[in-house]
């Protein structure tokens, strides 16, 4: 979904969640999932009915991802990620350069532009080498209209005082 937002056009079938962790989300989490009729997707349809998968707060926080079928479409669901350097990445990690975004009436936290890049080029699955020329096109011409603000933008060390106007925030 973060592709979307960010304006491809380009659609990979699913959406990846970096959940937070913590036990009191992951209950809620569980609830959602519970809620979407969510079954573990596997290779056929018909068996996941037939896992002996209790869909709970422990569960989830025992997977580092688990992917999901609902009645809402395909959801990835990782409690952490690898990233670049073999660090390990936490929701709290890619929430400081996230923003707010409305989908549908509801509003989610959509991790930045760069953020999505480095964690497809991470996953390096087919369907995210596709969408990645597309995302760093997008990176490239938003870069270039951060720079043409900033050049634009008045000279803050004068001594007038900035106004809302002067102030620019980057989600």
């Amino acid at each position: 979904m973060a592709t979307i937002v960010h304006g491809a056009a380009l659609r990979t079938g699913d959406i990846d969640c970096l959940v937070d962790g913590s036990a009191e989300n992951l209950h809620r989490l569980a609830l959602a999932l519970r809620e979407l009729d969510a079954l573990l997707r596997v290779g056929r349809h018909d068996e996941a009915p037939l896992l002996p998968v209790v869909l709970d707060e422990v569960m989830l926080q025992r997977t580092e991802i688990s992917i999901w079928r609902t009645g809402a479409g395909n959801v990835d669901v990782l409690t952490v990620l690898p990233g670049p350097g073999g660090r390990c990445l936490h929701y709290d990690d890619l929430a400081e350069g996230a923003y707010l975004a409305v989908i549908e009436g509801m509003t989610a936290r959509v991790a930045s532009l760069d953020d999505v890049i480095t964690t497809k080029q991470w996953a390096n699955r087919p369907k995210d080498r596709q969408v990645l020329p597309e995302l760093r096109e997008l990176y490239q011409s938003q870069d270039a209209v951060d720079q043409e603000k900033e050049q634009s933008a008045p000279d803050h060390n004068s001594p007038a005082a900035p106004n809302q106007e002067n102030l620019r925030v980057r989600p």
